[in-house]
């Protein structure tokens, strides 16, 4: 038996909602230990820090071009981080287990035949399941956390969470194991970056190798690795949509947008990285006002 609770109000039969009015099992243990996990782990540790005293600071952002304090406190973030750190973690070794076809896990090889349309259960449980909440959770956080409160990060939260829950349909999960999954290896050295920059770690070794990791990785796997999937993503997607195989075709127009502007954002990170990298190593002056 089954509890589907659709995320919308679903019109039974309306073409537009095919594909859309899956929901989520709710009696599934993968969607209730990340519905439920998520939330708890965080407010156990957030509660844990404060009990014990541990960074009782607020971080600093920047307001009107200074750096000034903000209404975060440190611990709140620290134990967000620390659940980000897990979940990034999480998601970048399910998709390269899935991917790689690691540990006995043969789905990709599968998926590859019909990477649009091919259903999965690993990335059903493992990839799309994780990412929907994930990613809202740090919606909710964006809203009560002002240190994380960014307008871009905002949008990329809400659109990875929707392409992941609408991944459920089936629907493109032959690309979940690098899209969902292994762009995330990139945010595992970016946590670690963040937190020795706002917690001032900046001279130790820990911090020189995040952000050394970060640059390279993302770099790597954001700005070359992904037109490598974007490629066979846009060549299907435009084919499904002129044979008419699409199963929606506003889904397939909304993940062709959502690409278009998941990939903008990569390219406006990579910009600041490289640039970062080049005044690193001396190649670009700091302008003025240090920007």
């Amino acid at each position: 038996m089954h509890l589907y609770l659709p995320l919308m109000s679903p019109i039974i039969g309306h073409p537009l909602l095919h594909g859309m009015s899956h929901g989520l099992d709710f009696l599934s243990p993968h969607v209730l230990a990340w519905f439920f996990g998520l939330p708890i782990t965080y407010l156990f540790l957030a509660g844990l820090f404060r009990s014990l005293g541990w960074w009782n600071f607020r971080l600093k952002v920047m307001k009107n071009k200074k750096l000034q304090e903000s209404t975060t406190r440190a611990s709140d973030d620290m134990a967000f981080e620390i659940v980000a750190g897990f979940c990034v973690t999480y998601l970048a070794v399910a998709g390269f287990v899935g991917r790689y076809n690691l540990f006995g896990v043969d789905e990709y090889r599968r998926l590859e035949k019909d990477p649009f349309f091919g259903e999965s259960e690993f990335v059903r449980n493992h990839l799309s399941t994780p990412m929907i909440f994930y990613q809202l959770w740090n919606v909710v956080l964006c809203t009560q956390l002002e240190v994380l409160n960014d307008m871009a990060m905002f949008g990329h939260h809400l659109v990875a969470a929707s392409l992941a829950y609408l991944s459920l349909s089936p629907y493109m999960q032959g690309f979940a194991f690098f899209f969902l999954g292994i762009v995330e290896i990139t945010s595992i050295p970016l946590t670690l970056y963040d937190v020795c920059k706002k917690f001032s770690f900046k001279d130790g070794i820990v911090f020189a190798i995040a952000q050394g990791t970060f640059a390279s990785s993302f770099i790597y796997i954001r700005l070359i690795v992904w037109f490598g999937w974007c490629l066979p993503f846009w060549v299907g997607s435009i084919d499904i949509l002129r044979t008419g195989k699409a199963h929606n075709s506003a889904i397939v127009v909304y993940f062709l947008l959502s690409n278009v502007f998941m990939t903008g954002l990569q390219l406006f990170w990579g910009q600041q990285i490289i640039e970062g990298l080049l005044k690193l190593l001396g190649f670009m002056k700091e302008r003025r006002g240090g920007k």
